[in-house]
């Protein structure tokens, strides 16, 4: 089957503050081309392309909508109806589109809504509008029957060792860089999926059922060489829900730092009780070349070190809000440990951005 997966138009906000390119939207395309569908990614953030002459030239029997912002929703509807134009059908994903999945299929703006993971849903609604249109059995799918929306439970995480590694070749490599603190041409990555914490403000739990799964690990670095040797990649930005390495795969990422000659600056999102493994990572990544590991407290140049973003939050089982320190305007009584926990970020970071690891936090209200 032809696939147009297609990131839509979301104006001034997709460029410069967030990737381009959805990952999502790559991972699945290049999941579904693996298994053998033709595959088309046309993101309107990067590809000012003529939407009527894309279709005309592809002629998708399929179109997957990927709505990640609102600010792309009146361009998604606008491509479903074009869509429909072509005698496509139409899938909607990502985050915005689960969270109003009924009224989306309802509205008619979509004949299908995903939530949760894509790819192996995708995949078995396409064998089923093939075989007979039983869609019951397919998990977090959102669909009308005698006008009615009905939405399946959402389950069955996708088991990531069957996702294959991205294919850049899909999209123009060069028009998805991003310019980051120290580097040129920075890209977003994931190594896992899913969060296990249950913060209430979050999606985490709706869209991943609070299920935290890794990629192999050698998926991740055979495509940051590809990058690097092939497009000059100089950052990686690990853009999890929440980074969990373990000490052998940060090893594997050290060891293949040095054995393939790459230099990367590097970024993630880190939670605080966590903050230690990544802090470890840093060591690592800054190994002597006989194999002994730099201390922190050592000055080390900046040429030498892999230059690392770290963005520190506090969870909780509790929470309710989340602030960020830029809005945060009044006086709130924290707790001693929430103190404690705040002077230690604070002395963190000084250490941390001598040593070129660039820190950000913001306040968790409970």
């Amino acid at each position: 089957m032809k696939i147009l997966f297609i990131q839509p138009s979301a104006g001034f906000l997709m460029r410069g503050t967030t990737y381009p390119v959805c990952r999502s939207i790559m991972v699945t395309a290049s999941y579904m081309k693996s298994i053998g569908h033709e595959v088309k990614v046309f993101d309107r953030c990067i590809d000012f392309s003529k939407a009527e002459k894309v279709f005309d030239a592809f002629s998708p029997e399929a179109v997957v909508v990927y709505v990640p912002p609102t600010a792309s929703v009146k361009d998604a509807v606008y491509l479903s109806e074009l869509a429909k134009k072509h005698n496509a059908f139409v899938v909607w994903c990502e985050v915005v589109a689960a969270a109003f999945a009924e009224y989306i299929v309802l509205n008619r703006h979509s004949d299908f809504v995903i939530t949760g993971e894509t790819e192996a849903k995708l995949k078995s609604l396409i064998d089923e509008i093939d075989k007979g249109k039983n869609f019951e059995s397919i998990p977090g799918l959102t669909y009308l029957k005698d006008g009615v929306a009905v939405s399946n439970k959402n389950e069955n995480n996708t088991n990531l060792d069957v996702i294959p590694e991205i294919d850049w070749e899909l999209v123009d490599v060069e028009k998805c860089f991003r310019q980051f603190p120290h580097c040129k041409k920075m890209l977003y990555m994931y190594t896992s999926r899913g969060c296990p914490f249950k913060c209430t403000y979050c999606y985490n739990t709706m869209y991943y059922n609070s299920v935290h799964r890794k990629r192999p690990i050698h998926y991740v670095l055979n495509e940051i060489r590809y990058l690097e040797r092939n497009h000059g990649l100089d950052g990686v930005n690990f853009s999890d829900e929440l980074l969990l390495l373990n000490d052998d795969e940060i090893k594997a990422i050290a060891d293949f730092r040095k054995e393939n000659k790459l230099n990367f600056f590097w970024a993630a999102k880190q939670e605080l009780t966590h903050t230690k493994i990544l802090i470890r990572s840093k060591r690592c990544m800054m190994r002597d070349a006989d194999g002994s590991f730099w201390d922190l407290k050592r000055e080390v140049p900046l040429q030498e070190s892999a230059s690392t973003n770290l963005w520190i939050t506090e969870q909780s089982k509790n929470l309710r809000i989340c602030v960020p320190r830029s809005a945060f305007q009044r006086s709130v009584h924290l707790s001693l440990a929430s103190l404690t926990k705040l002077r230690k970020i604070s002395g963190q970071r000084q250490n941390l951005h001598s040593r070129s690891i660039l820190m950000h936090s913001f306040l968790i209200i409970i």
